[in-house]
């Protein structure tokens, strides 16, 4: 079996439904949040898989890959990957509508995909598909996507946010960032910034469930943007929550004895990481970022935030995923030594770690404000709303800024690709290096899983050496949800598939 053909067989089609026993129509659920988007317009979104819960709402894929990262049919019904993997042929759903009333056909799929790619948007998903050249509309419900090189990260790209599909209707028109219009279970009612995002059932959604229900079951959906942690576990006991993303390690023991609510396992962990404003001084300079990093103890932060459940990593890869690689090695701590070496550059300005008002990033921000003063560093801490902070740090207006990342991903790719390669969206280090770029170029265009691994873990390397960043621990996470909440589904992201839910009686 050649590698194509490899690649299309682990991820073959194969249709699974859970089918929920006596699932109960209607009931309003809320949700809480710790991340507001900064756009409902899918390829401007700046936190893939947290972002996915919000447009999962409202937009479908022609495909997505499930909890077992297995292709599963949405907007397309099949498709066959050319044996030359030069192309995909889809066959599309009919009958669709988006919520504007518009149809869904081959044009609007040509339409999304092209304009994920149109880099003149710059948008932060671009590098998710730059795998694909060209979309061919064969017909009203059959396109082909044509590839520029099929590689290991082409399907994931297409499953995710740069693969959602719009209304090319709605989504020529002004403010369309804040008024969502695709083909999803349900339909946009209401954005109240810094507080709520609301959908309300859609009436026509073309999904049935396993019996031939009509989906979804819900008549509304909540999702309340809460950043503290404790304020959303509150309200999870009290019933006025009934599901909860990313609660803290030291929440469970009470979350595991409450009644009415219980833990959820996610497929993903979240690592901690500080990213150095490279491209501008101080941090310009490598030695003065390893000298901080010598300043910082990685185990002893893992031992306050996540009380030893936690995992130290060299990279932001976690040991579960194929590019993982434990040789690795990142800056040691060691105090003496940082303090030597900042007397040795004459270092003695005020460093500023920016940083995003949620649990626990103000308390990592704090302790290592702690950590770099036993150096003799003077550090501010400056705490801001996230879109402030995200803008702030993607216009390299940062010392260093201090963020998380869900992982792993369903490929490293959009990880590596999107955050640290050439012409990424968020590249929060603002690192520029062709010898990286080649790297992560190369890891991402290659089919053959041995040499990826081998590629990745250069990549890995690279970053280590030059300490573009200051990968900190992985912490476990878990979602809260109320008992009598039924047919959670996920993708393999983690993301949540409220299509199904339900409140049993």
């Amino acid at each position: 079996m050649n590698r194509i053909l490899a690649i299309a067989t682990a991820l073959a089609v194969g249709v699974t439904q859970a089918a929920w026993a006596q699932p109960v129509p209607g009931g309003a659920l809320v949700a809480a949040s710790d991340l507001e988007p900064v756009s409902l317009d899918p390829i401007f979104g700046n936190a893939p898989s947290i972002d996915g819960n919000y447009y999962n709402l409202f937009y479908d894929n022609l495909f997505y890959l499930d909890a077992e990262s297995v292709m599963q049919p949405e907007l397309a019904t099949s498709w066959t990957i050319a044996d030359d993997g030069s192309s995909m042929t889809l066959q599309l759903r009919e009958g669709v509508s988006f919520h504007d009333g518009t149809p869904f056909n081959a044009a609007a799929v040509e339409y999304s995909i092209e304009r994920a790619l149109d880099t003149d948007l710059n948008a932060p998903h671009t590098s998710d598909i730059s795998a694909v050249a060209s979309v061919d509309v064969l017909s009203d419900y059959k396109v082909r996507i044509n590839f520029d090189g099929f590689n290991g990260a082409v399907i994931p790209g297409l499953a995710n946010e740069a693969g959602m599909i719009v209304s090319p209707t709605a989504a020529e028109t002004e403010g369309f960032a804040r008024n969502p219009v695709g083909t999803g279970p349900f339909r946009f009612v209401e954005w109240r910034s810094g507080d709520r995002i609301v959908g309300t059932r859609n009436p026509d959604y073309w999904r049935t469930d396993a019996e031939g229900r009509t989906l979804p079951y819900l008549d509304d959906v909540t999702i309340r943007i809460i950043p503290n942690t404790a304020v959303k576990i509150l309200e999870a006991r009290s019933g006025e929550v009934q599901l909860v993303d990313t609660v803290q390690v030291q929440d469970f023991p009470a979350i595991e004895a409450a009644e009415g609510i219980e833990l959820i396992e996610k497929p993903t962990g979240i690592h901690q990481f500080l990213a150095f404003n490279t491209s501008r001084a101080p941090f310009d300079d490598p030695e003065l970022r390893r000298a901080v990093l010598m300043a910082i103890d990685n185990a002893a932060i893992e031992q306050v935030v996540s009380q030893g459940y936690g995992v130290l990593t060299p990279t932001l890869v976690p040991p579960s995923e194929f590019i993982y690689d434990a040789s690795l090695t990142p800056t040691a701590f060691d105090l003496e030594a940082a303090i030597a070496a900042r007397e040795a550059l004459g270092f003695d300005e005020t460093i500023t770690i920016s940083v995003i008002q949620r649990d626990p990033d103000t308390q990592i921000a704090q302790i290592i404000q702690a950590m770099l003063g036993q150096a003799g560093y003077d550090v501010a801490v400056e705490i801001m709303e996230r879109g402030a902070w995200v803008n702030n740090v993607r216009a390299a207006n940062h010392e260093i800024g201090l963020l998380r990342i869900n992982v792993p991903r369903i490929d490293p790719s959009l990880v590596f690709t999107s955050l640290m390669g050439r012409n990424a969206g968020l590249n929060f280090a603002a690192y520029s290096n062709d010898e990286l770029f080649d790297l992560i170029d190369a890891a991402h265009t290659e089919v053959d899983r041995d040499t990826r691994q081998a590629l990745y873990v250069d990549v890995q390397r690279h970053l280590l050496d030059e300490a573009v960043y200051g990968f900190l621990f992985l912490r476990p996470i878990r979602d809260v949800a109320a008992e009598n909440l039924e047919g959670l589904r996920r993708e393999a992201s983690g993301t949540w598939l409220l299509d199904e839910g339900y409140f049993s009686e």
